[in-house]
């Protein structure tokens, strides 16, 4: 762990050290690098100066007097006070600067609103008085039945330690000892990740009946934004090994829990305890049991 002054004392400068190497076994694709994350592959803290282009006061006014109008999807854009938002059919750009948030409830790519707005837009960005988030990343990954995921910037990197400042600038610390990061160049410091994790960035650990992941959440994938596409970030498992197997599951290791996987029968012919596997699944991690759809030995 780096202690709090090491930290402040780099945050005036930038320290990228990586030594990137292919995770044994990966399958490579587009040319992109996979990695463990508890490699020695480590980031500086992230440049405030990535925050200069991005507007900080308000690019639309909001009339006196107006019929407020309506607007719900996910957020899928943040730049400064303006936020995109797709519905069903089409997406919509808002100046948020009137919004009131808290770091309980921020506004995040990934999240569900309903935006309240004036129809006098300013180069299309429409002026909002009021962004209610009706269901957060998280719930909205609980909904699709898929692992969380969180936007931001890289901030630290190391074997033992991972910060992201997401979209609403809180600093968010992950437990990296299980995760992969897939990009096509080395990660640095500032750049922007997509993270995908088990647990809570809202610190509801009392929510997690099964204990596992109580305390700081558990980062799963950590991706640049320019790989985000490729056959490789989209691909979901864990590498472990099996402390239990019967006919219709299987028990995975790591380093930081046992995930239990429901299987096909025709999956865990040739597979026995104490076996290297990677696991590809379907579903939350972080579910009592997890759907397999393909099993390797490593």
């Amino acid at each position: 762990m780096i202690d709090t002054m090491k930290k402040t004392a780099l945050l005036f400068t930038l320290i990228l050290s990586a030594a990137l190497f292919t995770a044994c076994g990966s399958k490579q694709t587009e040319n992109v690098q996979t990695e463990a994350a508890s490699s020695n592959a480590q980031a500086g803290p992230a440049s405030d100066a990535i925050q200069e282009s991005r507007p900080a006061v308000s690019v639309a006014e909001l009339p006196d007097e107006y019929e407020p109008q309506y607007f719900e999807g996910t957020v899928t854009a943040i730049d400064g006070v303006v936020i995109t938002v797709s519905g069903d059919s089409s997406s919509m750009s808002f100046d948020v600067s009137r919004n009131e948030t808290s770091d309980e409830n921020p506004v995040l790519r990934g999240c569900y609103v309903e935006v309240s707005y004036a129809d006098s837009p300013a180069d299309s960005i429409y002026p909002a008085d009021n962004v209610s988030i009706l269901n957060d990343n998280e719930e909205r990954a609980e909904q699709e039945d898929r692992d969380p995921v969180i936007y931001g910037t890289l901030q630290y990197l190391d074997a033992n330690e991972l910060v992201l400042i997401d979209d609403a600038g809180r600093s968010i610390d992950f437990d990296p000892i299980i995760a992969r990061t897939v990009s096509f160049s080395e990660l640095k410091g500032g750049e922007d990740v997509v993270i995908t994790y088990c647990g809570s960035v809202y610190g509801n650990d009392d929510e997690d009946s099964s204990g596992a992941f109580n305390g700081l959440p558990v980062a799963i994938k950590i991706v640049s934004s320019d790989a985000v596409k490729s056959e490789e970030a989209e691909a979901n498992y864990i590498d472990g090994v099996v402390s239990a197997v019967d006919s219709a599951s299987m028990t995975v290791a790591t380093e930081i829990a046992d995930f239990e996987f429901e299987c096909d029968d025709s999956m865990l012919k040739d597979i026995e305890s104490d076996d290297a596997v990677r696991v590809f699944y379907s579903g939350q991690l972080s579910g009592i049991t997890v759907k397999a759809e393909k099993i390797e030995k490593r």
